[in-house]
């Protein structure tokens, strides 16, 4: 006769717990890598509830699902810092993402650690490194813009000067200067990065098969890191409108930019239009 063997219940609860762990890292995947301790230099980001980190031999990533503990940490650091992470996986995009069990302190460094040209890049794509060069995590850039129907308004960034129209009596009395605040130029970043204006030629013209009476213009110019970019279209409807991909985001995103000039106050203080267009 075969003898059984019988174990307690509390072994036997035991031994389904370790079973039912076993095979899961501290993210809880089935399978992967344990999470380990990696160093990297801290990237502050302006404006989004996101931080990021440069790990050598990966490159950037951002670092996602922190909690409020991890973000007490980063809070009074500044980019260059080192810093270590708990991670088990990069997901290899560009920017690479993390997802942090944990992150602490190591030491200040230097911004010096991360190489300008990602930084370049990063900011190209819309991530915005804070360092001393960029305080508002911001690419060096300006941009000039014109837009109008017959008289034309303008504005330029550099200088700040602001044209309400070119078609009055007195054209000088039209002109004004408005320096863009730092919520300003943040917005008008964030609308030419909207409206892809590296993808345009230099003279576009959505609709070649279409004349529109009034024409209208838009002009744009941005010198973005010592790199510049003309998009001119000067026969345009006013709305815009094309069914041409992409040039309806571009249309609205410099109609914004004209708009958050028109309704500044040195616009509005300037004297009344001598003509209207129906």
């Amino acid at each position: 006769m075969k003898k059984k063997l019988i174990l307690p219940a509390a072994l036997v609860l035991l031994v389904l717990s370790l079973g039912a762990c076993r095979g899961r890292n501290g993210s809880g995947e089935e399978g992967g890598p344990a999470a380990q301790w990696t160093e990297g230099i801290y990237m502050e980001i302006a404006g989004r509830d996101e931080a990021m980190i440069y790990l050598p031999n990966t490159g950037p990533c951002t670092m996602y699902g922190l909690t409020e503990e991890m973000k007490a940490v980063l809070k009074p650091l500044s980019t260059g810092d080192v810093i270590s992470v708990k991670i088990s996986i990069i997901e290899e995009t560009y920017p690479g993402n993390v997802y942090p069990e944990d992150v602490k302190f190591v030491r200040e460094g230097e911004e010096s650690g991360i190489p300008e040209g990602e930084l370049l890049h990063l900011r190209a794509m819309g991530h915005l490194v804070i360092d001393s060069s960029h305080p508002l995590g911001l690419p060096n850039f300006e941009f000039t813009l014109s837009w109008g129907t017959y008289g034309y308004s303008s504005y330029d960034s550099a200088s700040g000067k602001l044209v309400k129209t070119t078609d009055a009596s007195h054209p000088e009395d039209y002109v004004t200067t408005h320096q863009l605040t730092d919520e300003e130029r943040r917005l008008c970043w964030q609308y030419l990065m909207n409206s892809n204006y590296r993808a345009f030629p230099e003279i576009y013209d959505p609709d070649p098969n279409m004349e529109c009476e009034p024409p209208s213009e838009f002009a744009l110019t941005v010198t973005n890191e010592g790199e510049t970019k003309k998009v001119s279209c000067s026969d345009t409807a006013r709305d815009a409108k094309t069914c041409e991909p992409g040039a309806n985001d571009f249309f609205d995103s410099l109609q914004k930019i004209a708009e958050l000039l028109m309704n500044t106050e040195e616009f509005q203080a300037l004297p009344d239009y001598e003509h209207y267009y129906e």
